[in-house]
């Protein structure tokens, strides 16, 4: 009778252990496991674009609007937006548009311009959760009056998309139907290899490409032409200054095919940047242009013509690159 009394008390006393035992480790692992869980991505904020509608370029660059447009920021995960301008040759400080004039809408900002305006600079700064600034677009020179005179050049590039490279710290826009590849490849030039970050193309042809390396023998050879002699032909480009390698260059029909190729270099950043662009066509195979100064082959009227389109097109998507802030 009393080894039945001890046994039952055993038992009873494993079952107890048994149950503590699971229990804490129930406590333990359960809020290891809550604890362990991943944070909450943090999204990532940015300003996309910035632009005044409507609105068209005038001379020099100059950015109209008629009475009634607005300023328009876009961005993603953004605390706010801020629009300054910087007055032109009154001596004062770039002044910042009361908050309230500004009207949010999901992820875009805008506020109405004045009917009158003249600034060197109307831009817009982002700024993420924490209240940090993270970006900053500006416009250059804007000129509101009461409509738009007659001479002023429509935006063909309005309703363009826009691609940024962060990482590279540029932006350019492209016509809806390209496609886009920002694979990184390395290309060879006759005086050096350097890498391709990103590139557009229709069909094949016409293609814009977009180069840049800090290799210390690219930034070498980055002002150089093929036979090794400084560049000195310069084309701006938003401000910047590139050297011009070739521009609007045609090379000699090969096989039936003819070719127009522009190339234009910069150093910035400590980094070798180029921007490269050519399209091709068929010719009929044969004689030579201009009593022999140019090579075999002969473009029809309407060949022409296209060829004037295509390297307006090239011409206007290399106006649009910049670098950003």
């Amino acid at each position: 009778m009393h080894q039945q009394c001890l046994s039952k008390v055993w038992i009873i006393l494993i079952i107890v252990v048994l149950l503590a035992g699971g229990f804490f480790a129930w406590q333990y692992f359960g809020a290891s496991k809550e604890e362990s869980k991943a944070p909450e991505e943090i999204k990532e904020a940015k300003l996309i674009s910035f632009e005044i509608t409507p609105s068209c370029k005038g001379e020099a660059g100059w950015i109209l609007y008629p009475t009634g447009a607005k300023a328009v920021a876009k961005g993603e995960n953004l605390m706010k937006v801020e629009f300054w301008v910087a007055p032109t040759g009154t001596g004062m400080e770039n002044a910042l548009y009361t908050q309230s004039e500004i009207i949010q809408k999901d992820n875009s900002w805008e506020a109405m311009l004045p009917d009158m305006m003249f600034v060197t600079d109307l831009y817009a700064v982002g700024y993420d959760s924490a209240g940090k600034q993270i970006g900053k677009i500006s416009l250059g020179n804007v000129y509101g009056f009461e409509g738009y005179p007659e001479n002023c050049k429509k935006d063909e590039t309005a309703n363009w998309k826009t691609y940024t490279n962060e990482e590279y710290g540029f932006e350019i826009k492209y016509p809806s139907l390209y496609q886009v590849s920002d694979e990184l490849v390395k290309e060879s030039f006759y005086d050096y290899q350097i890498s391709r970050i990103a590139s557009f193309s229709y069909a094949g042809s016409p293609m814009f490409k977009i180069y840049a390396d800090n290799s210390s023998s690219n930034l070498i050879s980055c002002l150089k032409s093929y036979d090794n002699k400084d560049l000195t032909q310069t084309k701006e480009i938003n401000g910047n200054k590139f050297y011009v390698y070739w521009d609007k260059l045609r090379d000699a029909a090969m096989g039936g095919e003819r070719g127009l190729r522009s190339q234009y270099r910069i150093i910035h950043n400590n980094h070798c940047y180029i921007l490269h662009y050519e399209f091709s066509w068929r010719v009929s195979i044969g004689g030579t242009k201009n009593g022999g100064a140019e090579p075999g082959g002969t473009e029809t009227a309407e060949q022409e013509a296209y060829i004037e389109k295509q390297t307006a097109e090239l011409e206007q998507i290399l106006s649009t690159f910049r670098f950003l802030e």
